[in-house]
């Protein structure tokens, strides 16, 4: 008797549960409570504090804000650009050109993965990029398409290359490794913001709960992960037997040199402490460093814009914007130049005439 008393008691706790779980599931339906709810703002890039819009001086010219709504939200990449802005096509790439899905014969083309490196500015690497291509080998169509997207990680731009890569492009160049070890205000990593968004909402809003109360903040995209994304990427363009080029983020920042105005900006936007922000040019170098270990693999370009800068024997702040971070055009041009280098040297390998005629 005692048996069935315990059992009907840990029955009764057991579909009372149930039950309020299942109410709470329809109630949270019901108000449409969204646990990665967005509302427009400057630059927060998702999570609990909107998503961007476009506000950075210079996107036309150094010291000329612009101003515009930029982006929209996206269930799975928490945001993209709006298409046919003043500085998106209808696609949404970066640029005012337009592509056909469809490669005509004989063209080759660069696709562009990235943030607002490959993203900001006038004349980008891209556009240097396209140039050198044409002025050298003008017996052939070239096109390069900047998918870049401000803000994003390697998890977004992982996710954006399943929907690109049926544009067939020749090489996939991979630029990345600012947002990934950034802190966002919500302490959030990407995937726990995307797996939020899926599934049962009571058991998202439990684990919302219980990750509040622990109180950690975590890198967008931690290096361990920021590895799986880079290889999943690299592995997607290799079956498709095309080229992967991983680009190293070049930084004007440089270890036991933090100028002055980062503390207070970091310490501002990314609520990092003193020792944090001295290490961001250590912590930039280990997510660089993953990078050049993937690169091992002899099917794999790399272009080490860190070390190409810092070996120009120049002021590394020549190369980019007041912020260390974003290039101005002689950065730009510089990876460009590199980028082109290392693609013409790989269709001389080949010794492949159907694209790049080289002097032999």
């Amino acid at each position: 008797m005692r048996k069935k008393t315990i059992l009907f008691r840990v029955l009764a706790i057991f579909l009372s549960l149930s039950c309020s779980f299942f109410l709470s599931e329809i109630i949270l339906r019901l108000i449409n409570w969204d646990p990665v709810k967005i509302h427009s703002g400057y630059l927060q890039f998702g999570y609990s504090t909107g998503i961007p819009l476009w506000d950075e001086d210079g996107i036309l010219e150094e010291g000329n804000p612009v101003r515009i709504k930029l982006f929209k939200s996206d269930k799975s990449l928490f945001w993209k650009p709006i298409p046919n802005t003043e500085f998106t096509n209808s696609y949404g790439f970066r640029g005012k050109k337009e592509y056909s899905r469809i490669k005509s014969k004989n063209t080759f083309r660069i696709l562009i993965l990235g943030d607002s490196s490959s993203f900001l500015g006038k004349k980008l690497y891209s556009d240097f990029l396209e140039e050198l291509l044409i002025t050298n080998h003008p017996e052939t169509k070239f096109e390069v398409i900047n998918a870049s997207v401000p803000g994003y990680t390697t998890f977004q731009g992982n996710l954006l290359l399943k929907q690109l890569l049926s544009y067939n492009p020749d090489y996939v160049c991979i630029y990345f490794g600012w947002n990934d070890h950034w802190i966002v205000p919500s302490g959030f990593t990407d995937q726990f913001q995307f797996s939020l968004g899926r599934g049962s909402y009571c058991f998202n809003l439990i684990r919302l709960m219980i990750f509040k109360i622990g109180g950690k903040k975590y890198y967008r995209v931690p290096i361990n992960d920021f590895r799986k994304n880079i290889i999943s990427m690299v592995s997607k363009i290799l079956k498709t037997n095309k080229v992967p080029i991983l680009i190293t983020a070049p930084s004007g920042f440089e270890e036991n040199a933090m100028p002055l105005w980062s503390f207070k900006f970091f310490k501002t936007f990314y609520k990092m402490d003193v020792e944090q922000i001295k290490d961001i040019p250590k912590l930039h170098e280990k997510y660089a460093s993953m990078l050049r270990e993937i690169s091992k693999n002899e099917n794999i370009i790399l272009v080490d814009a860190i070390n190409k800068f810092k070996n120009t024997n120049k002021p590394l702040s020549q190369y980019f914007r007041n912020d260390l971070i974003h290039l101005i055009e002689k950065g730009h041009k510089l990876i460009a130049t590199e980028i082109y280098n290392e693609i013409t040297k790989n269709e001389g390998r080949k010794g492949s005439d159907r694209y790049i005629k080289h002097n032999r």
